[in-house]
């Protein structure tokens, strides 16, 4: 990226495995990692080939603006889908709500989360 990090928020590692009656058309609850008013980027990486894709939504956490809410009830515009590839990574501003989707024919979806300015 040649991007110089002045600052780590947050490393989290996220195992999820396949949850019954669960579809493609769904997804875990849309959020952003870091609720603060600071310009962050998140960087998803992907530790295996799995199919619970990654979700990026045109809605954007406006700090100072409006009030972070953890669980999105309005409907989402989704601009981006990334189906989790070995070896991979999607970066993006962190101010952007984004969902994970848990795996339907893999048995697990491990992914690598980095939040840093």
């Amino acid at each position: 990226m040649n991007k110089k990090i002045s600052e780590i928020f947050r490393i989290r590692m996220r195992y999820t495995h396949p949850v019954p009656n669960h579809d493609h058309t769904k997804y875990a609850a849309p959020h952003v990692d870091f609720e603060g008013d600071v310009d962050f980027t998140t960087l998803v990486y992907y530790v295996d080939d799995s199919d619970g894709d990654t979700i990026l939504f045109s809605k954007m956490h406006k700090p100072g603006v409006d009030v972070y809410d953890p669980v999105i009830k309005e409907s989402l515009e989704e601009v981006y889908r990334h189906k989790p590839t070995k070896g991979e990574a999607i970066v993006f501003n962190g101010h952007r709500y984004h969902a994970g989707n848990y795996p339907i024919n893999k048995g697990r979806r491990i992914v690598i989360n980095f939040d840093f300015v």
